[in-house]
């Protein structure tokens, strides 16, 4: 069961830890398109610049079936709650 329970979190983890890079990626990207020098290109490149801050400014996130968000707070929160339901269980079973 502990094997099992391992390799979830391990899967779980998988799709956390690039989730919330991915998310951290997304806010650095709307920075560095600021700090280019859009102001010496044509109007319609500034408006294509425009269009791509304000998208990049939405972080984007995975959604376990639309229930929760998937990033690393929930990952420890999910670590923890695991730890404590197996400490449960197993003061549960020894007695």
């Amino acid at each position: 069961m502990s094997a099992t329970l391992t390799l979830v979190l391990l899967q779980f983890a998988c799709y956390t830890i690039p989730a919330e890079q991915l998310a951290f990626e997304f806010n650095d990207l709307s920075s560095v398109l600021y700090t280019t020098k859009w102001y010496t290109n044509t109007i319609q490149f500034q408006k294509l610049l425009l269009f791509m801050m304000a998208k990049s400014q939405t972080i984007p996130y995975f959604t376990g079936a639309g229930i929760m968000n998937i990033n690393v707070d929930t990952f420890g929160s999910v670590i923890k709650k695991s730890f404590s339901f197996y400490a449960i269980m197993k003061n549960i079973l020894i007695k």
